[in-house]
């Protein structure tokens, strides 16, 4: 059973790769092919949506540089053809955006995500960095994991679609032919997009806590000043397994609840690793234009259809986790609180390349990590 795991770990570093390189996934028999049932988990079953997801974004880009050299030698109208493919990909991702929603439908409370309004959230853990009225806490490290690239691949998804459908409204169409119910549906792929950024947004106080200064091993040691969202135990899910179906889990998958303490450890060890690439992706998702020919120099940016604060906060939480990761100290202080001009002095990199520097590089050392 160990070997098998192993195998579902090394098809999901097939899977991640093939998304970040935006090729499809090769099914090599070594790897593929198998004698006897795999382990059942939520992770291998998202892993089954990769797949066709990195596929369809493989085939996406395959066509995207066929508009652009068409376009660039002198086409200067969608075709027919050019429409019915477009038509084609939006639903195709609507599938593939089905079957993740139904995915993350089915799972059991002691393995989803629970939220808790900003009064149940540590004054300190406020202080240093939330995004809106909530936050999202995690059974562990690792499933958080899970659950980012959930919302990662949802916003895959709609970067394709939204970059088509912005192309369609702006280009000239043969016959003039437009999507039926576009308006429609524009703006309910604009409010999702919203919900999956407001998500990733959401898990930054559980994996940072209330962390603002350079990272010590000495933290291990002492975790008394460390504070990090988590529900009262009334409330609490995953602690102590109250149904039969959550024992069964925790017995199947070898779920041992963690102390207080020792989330806290996992969190300095792992949190700020685990929630650095999902930042990273949303700050270089962010800067693609919605724009399938490569014509328009002005065309919008993903960014733009998000709230004007949220990409700036982004900026200073990932220079904030950078910070919690250096090994030598920036300032006297390991755990000195940022202020409010220092804060304001990380957001104003959303406006400069220095920030899609420190995104690339981000995404180049985490290059064969989970997700995207």
């Amino acid at each position: 059973m160990a070997s098998k795991r192993l195998l579902q770990e090394v098809r999901n570093t097939m899977i991640s790769e093939a998304i970040r390189t935006r090729q499809p996934v090769h099914v090599d028999p070594a790897v593929w092919h198998d004698e006897g049932p795999m382990p059942v988990s939520p992770a291998s079953d998202l892993d089954a949506i990769a797949i066709d997801l990195a596929n369809l974004q493989a085939l996406y880009e395959q066509y995207k540089n066929t508009w652009r050299i068409g376009f660039a030698n002198g086409q200067t109208v969608l075709t027919a053809k050019d429409l019915s493919v477009i038509a084609s990909f939006r639903r195709t991702a609507t599938a593939i955006d089905q079957r993740l929603q139904i995915w993350a439908d089915s799972q059991a409370p002691h393995f989803s995500p629970l939220r808790m309004a900003m009064i149940e959230v540590p004054e300190s853990v406020r202080k240093a960095g939330m995004y809106g009225n909530f936050c999202n806490v995690y059974p562990s490290a690792q499933l958080a994991g899970i659950w980012h690239a959930y919302n990662s691949y949802r916003l895959i998804l709609l970067k394709m679609t939204l970059s088509a459908d912005q192309t369609v409204r702006e280009m000239h169409r043969e016959n003039d032919v437009f999507f039926a119910e576009s308006d429609k549906w524009r703006e309910t792929a604009e409010e999702t997009l919203q919900h999956c950024v407001d998500e990733i947004c959401a898990v930054v106080p559980f994996h940072l806590g209330n962390r603002t200064g350079t990272g010590s091993i000495l933290e291990f040691s002492d975790t008394t000043n460390l504070e990090y969202p988590w529900p009262k135990p009334e409330n609490d899910p995953y602690s102590s397994p109250s149904t039969p179906t959550a024992r069964d889990y925790a017995r199947r998958h070898n779920v041992v609840p963690l102390s207080s303490d020792e989330r806290k450890r996992q969190n300095i060890a792992m949190g700020g690793y685990n929630i650095l690439g999902p930042i990273a992706f949303v700050l270089g998702l962010a800067e693609e234009p919605l724009d399938l020919t490569g014509l328009r120099s002005t065309a919008p940016k993903l960014g733009s259809l998000l709230r004007p604060d949220q990409i700036p906060w982004l900026a200073g939480q990932l220079q904030r986790t950078l910070k919690l990761h250096r090994t030598r100290r920036l300032d006297g202080d390991a755990r000195k609180v940022s202020t409010p001009v220092q804060r304001r002095s990380s957001e104003q990199e959303s406006k400069d390349g220095n920030l899609m520097k420190k995104v690339a590089a981000v995404k180049k050392t985490m290059e064969y990590s989970f997700g995207v």
